[in-house]
């Protein structure tokens, strides 16, 4: 399936993102881009026709690389733009920062692995994403599509946010004519991921949309499992659990989970951290250094 470009090679599709975007790994044949990229070196191509969105995330790539340290790794690189004018495709040429989580942590088979030590990769993981968070936090920016899939790990565990597609500035949503909205008209974001003010069309700072979505991930790698089956699941019944998250610091007392991770020293503090970041008593305002000292984010250096 490789194509032949002039500065890269299509390897492999690693996922379709919707009917207008493809992702694939590629190995960059062009010359070294000193601090992005030397030649056959891995790197992500994301193919799309939706101009907009497509714009919209060089500008917010673009702005990362300006306004952050360029020694400091937090968000992926845009290393290079091909437009297809013929059919109106364009290729962003970005570099490849490992395995998503969703690979890296939950489907490889970890047996060597005592449980200890994998809760602590899991609390370094969030630390990692939370320091992420802090940076575009400080900047008044927002991911707005914070999962697994869109956080990358290398082999030395470091983590980095990909797919800026619908960030961008951070603000108050008061009403459904502000909510979240691709270009095409439909409510972005993912299900599991998204704040459940953003799917009921209330206020909502954009900040606490990404720290939601952080607990969320938390509950996801910590648990191995979802909070609800998406596709067995009522609406009534989504609703009423991500109510629990809301409104309820007991919320983990309502939850099935394995006994074993119950009765592990760290369970406690992931429930105080997940509902830290989910609980609208205990959310804060956005994401910030301090949060860097919360006891589960913490955990692996006990």
């Amino acid at each position: 399936m490789a194509e032949e470009h002039t500065y890269y090679h299509l390897d492999a599709v690693i996922c379709n993102e919707s009917s207008h975007t493809t992702v694939f790994l590629a190995t960059w044949t062009g010359p070294e881009i000193a601090g992005y990229v030397l030649p056959n070196d891995k790197v992500v191509v994301k193919r799309t026709t939706s101009m907009q969105a497509t714009n919209s995330e060089i500008d917010m790539l673009k702005r990362l690389a300006h306004r952050t340290n360029p020694s400091q790794d937090f968000f992926t690189k845009l290393i290079f733009v091909h437009d297809v004018i013929s059919n109106q495709q364009v290729d962003l040429v970005m570099e490849y920062g490992g395995e998503d989580l969703s690979q890296a942590l939950l489907m490889h088979n970890e047996q060597k692995q005592t449980l200890t030590e994998r809760l602590k990769c899991v609390s370094k993981t969030l630390s990692h994403i939370m320091v992420c968070l802090v940076k575009l936090h400080a900047l008044r920016l927002v991911h707005n599509d914070l999962k697994p899939e869109n956080c990358v790990m290398d082999a030395d565990g470091n983590v980095k946010l990909i797919d800026f597609a619908i960030a961008g500035h951070a603000y108050m949503i008061n009403s459904e004519d502000d909510n979240l909205v691709g270009y095409d008209g439909e409510k972005v974001g993912s299900e599991y991921y998204m704040h459940p003010h953003l799917l009921w069309n209330r206020p909502l700072s954009l900040y606490q949309n990404d720290l939601w979505a952080l607990g969320q991930t938390a509950f996801l790698l910590y648990t191995r499992q979802y909070i609800y089956d998406s596709e067995q699941a009522s609406q009534s019944e989504k609703n009423n659990v991500l109510r629990l998250f809301l409104m309820d610091l007991d919320w983990y007392k309502k939850f099935p989970l394995n006994e074993v991770l119950q009765s592990h020293e760290s369970f406690p503090l992931f429930v105080k951290f997940v509902s830290k970041m989910c609980c609208l008593s205990q959310a804060p305002e956005r994401a910030y250094m301090l949060l860097l000292q919360d006891p589960f984010l913490c955990y692996h250096i006990s």
